[in-house]
């Protein structure tokens, strides 16, 4: 509709060479046809693409100054110029005819100036720059704009609208952080002198915060923006999950020779309400929402209270993407054993789970690495249950390993060539040789071997921070295997489930290695020509594996004479 309004109007804004009779007349006129046309017509939701320029967007870069920043939706709009101008005037008009109309549902996004795909990673974060607008310290991915337009037509009313109002309803849509590499107290102290900045409240503002809050968005529409401060899409939603849990452990890695920040966390989230404990540490590039298919199938959540750790590098618990850290605050040897000690502290100083008895340590590929780690540095756990994993990296594993850290510390290539070759890469070993010579991939869906490799493989890692791999990457590599005296000292009962076509954790090798030497290990490969991948079978097409791996985990965990086993207790470790 929008468009057959507006099809023959020029179009202008506010920068360029127009008049303001002009600029209001087309922005007001096209406005109010499409929301004519759209209560004439029983159209029942309407998507405005508004702009932030509403808010204050003035051409004086001093002249705007808000008691608050950062401005949130709820905000008076206060434009000090035509095109704001329009945009405000046009989103009153919106919200009355939301009002006035039986059925038309209204939402209007504020969105910032746009940052073009292709010129992402190669322009930001820029220096900053005395001429520019508060507003224009603001930004957005141009396909974020266009997913958030997507879900703002999707969203369920009763998530965005309440009984007692109109169906109405206006978002701010920006990326998290400015587009400066400054922290954003020190633009705004440049910007307008201490004297004035004095007069703005910006006690919430920390690093590379935006000066538009976009939290609304997020938390109704579920938009989680690129931000090239802020890690992947899954690590931006992870982060504001409101039953997150924090535990600042710079102090301990600062004892074992790190440097790392003062406020450097792991993060985790606490699962079920079963009576003993089990750990699931994620694996690489994942976060503890990727594993929650895992509770209550795999994993009983009325025996188990279940907390899932999200490991260091993750950009959830302290990583290199975390706003305003750098890579070089990152250290280049965060390892297994580090992993371990810091969810070790966590559970230690976590009120519910420091008493709980510990009975499990489950974990996939680098998860189940951390968990080698727990049964060697944890002499009475009782289980532990290695997906895919070993207690470390053979020499093949260790190829495949560097070349992908060489694809990603080039210092010449944009990040989105960088993270293209990586997932080309990633592809070749991650479901291995049989997937593709029997082309598996017809049979989960994909319709050409293009298909699968770019809407798996390289949609998988696109929007991934190419740091926060490397710094995973790097943890995984200076995992070396256990020696067969620690293997031989683990008492803990290992359920051992790697998969027959796995590239680089390979049945043989486990069973040569792990599954020799641990006394009490049980090995069951996972029969699957889907290669790794095949020990986190969430993907559809990998129905019978999970199917799997759910009884032997199950049958596995039963089989525990339960009259004479016993839990750990890590508050009894030093």
């Amino acid at each position: 509709i929008g468009i057959e309004a507006s099809k023959n109007l020029d179009t202008f804004i506010g920068l360029e060479e127009a008049s303001a009779s002009e600029i209001l007349r087309i922005n007001l006129n096209s406005t109010t046809a499409v929301c004519e046309a759209a209560a004439a017509n029983g159209i029942k939701r309407l998507i405005i693409s508004s702009s932030a320029f509403a808010m204050g967007w003035c051409h004086d870069p001093r002249r705007f100054i808000p008691p608050r920043l950062p401005l949130i939706s709820s905000d008076k709009t206060t434009p000090f110029e035509t095109y704001g101008l329009s945009k405000a005037l046009g989103d009153d008009i919106a919200n009355t005819y939301a009002r006035t109309s039986k059925d038309l549902e209204v939402i209007s996004l504020r969105f910032t100036n746009i940052i073009k795909r292709e010129k992402f990673f190669q322009t930001l974060p820029w220096k900053y720059n005395t001429e520019l607008p508060f507003l224009m310290f603001a930004w957005c991915h141009e396909d974020d704009v266009i997913d958030a337009h997507l879900r703002a037509l999707n969203v369920p009313a009763h998530e965005v609208f309440t009984q007692d109002e109109s169906k109405y309803r206006h978002f701010l849509i920006a990326a998290p952080s400015t587009r400066f590499v400054e922290p954003t107290i020190e633009l705004i102290s440049q910007h307008l002198g201490k004297a004035l900045m004095n007069s703005i409240d910006t006690t919430t503002l920390t690093k590379n915060d935006s000066i538009l809050d976009a939290s609304d968005a997020t938390s109704v529409l579920n938009w989680f923006p690129r931000c090239w401060s802020g890690g992947s899409k899954a690590a931006r939603a992870a982060r504001t999950d409101p039953q997150l849990r924090r535990c600042n452990i710079s102090h301990l890695l600062v004892e074992s020779g790190q440097k790392v920040p003062s406020d450097a966390e792991i993060t985790y989230r606490v699962y079920g309400r079963g009576p003993k404990l089990a750990v699931v540490p994620t694996s690489f590039g994942a976060v503890h929402l990727d594993l929650e298919y895992h509770i209550g199938t795999t994993l009983d959540s009325d025996e188990y209270t279940i907390v899932v750790f999200n490991m260091l590098g993750n950009g959830v618990s302290f990583s290199p993407s975390i706003k305003g850290s750098e890579l070089s605050q990152y250290p280049q040897t965060i390892t297994m054993a580090h992993n371990v000690l810091c969810q070790k502290f966590a559970i230690k100083h976590d009120k519910q789970l420091r008493c709980m008895p510990l009975d499990l340590v489950y974990g996939y590929s680098m998860g189940a690495m951390q968990g080698f780690e727990w049964a060697r540095t944890t002499p009475d756990l009782p289980n532990l249950i290695a997906v895919c994993g070993a207690s470390g990296c053979n020499d093949y594993n260790r190829v495949f390993l560097e070349s992908l850290i060489a694809t990603l510390d080039q210092p010449y290539s944009d990040s989105q060539s960088k993270l293209k070759a990586f997932a080309a890469i990633y592809a070749g070993y991650g479901v291995g040789y049989d997937y593709y010579a029997h082309k598996v991939w017809r049979e989960h869906g994909f319709h050409n071997l293009d298909d699968f490799l770019q809407n798996s493989y390289h949609a998988s890692f696109r929007d991934d921070d190419p740091r926060d791999l490397l710094a995973m990457l790097r943890t995984w590599h200076s995992t070396r295997p256990f020696s067969p005296d620690d293997l031989r000292a683990i008492s803990t009962r290992c359920l051992l489930l790697p998969v027959t076509t796995d590239s680089y954790f390979r049945v043989e090798e486990i069973q040569n290695h792990e599954a020799a030497f641990i006394q009490d290990a049980l090995l069951l490969p996972i029969v699957s020509p889907s290669g790794h991948r095949a020990g986190d079978p969430w993907r559809p097409g990998l129905e019978k594996e999970h199917a799997y791996l759910k009884e032997q985990v199950r049958a596995f965990l039963h089989s525990a004479d339960t009259s004479t086993s016993s839990s750990s207790s890590i508050l009894n470790e030093e």
